[in-house]
């Protein structure tokens, strides 16, 4: 789960309901998670620092889109997004 205070990310073991390890940095302001279909990466949408829902202290710097490495959970790319946040996320199998 992405926590949008404190820009980082929990990792869940859902058998037994406990935090068992985080990403330390996922980008400002997460919202949005989807996972690749194999389990390797995570997509994090940021939100930008007029969010056109929430309130100010769930903003972040830029609007964009994080790319989370699973094994070793680093975020190893941070894309950009002009022209306000994203409100939808999802995984396209071509």
């Amino acid at each position: 789960m992405v926590n949008r205070q404190s820009n980082n990310a929990s990792i869940v073991d859902i058998e037994n309901n406990e935090i068992i390890d985080q990403v330390d940095y996922v980008g400002d302001a997460p919202d949005l998670l989807r996972f690749s279909p194999n389990g390797q990466w995570a997509y994090v949408t940021t939100r930008g620092p007029e969010p056109g829902t929430g309130t100010h202290t769930l903003a972040g710097d830029r609007p964009g889109l994080s790319i989370i490495n699973t094994n070793s959970l680093k975020k190893v790319k941070q894309i950009p997004i002009d022209g306000g946040d994203i409100h939808g996320l999802d995984i396209r199998i071509p």
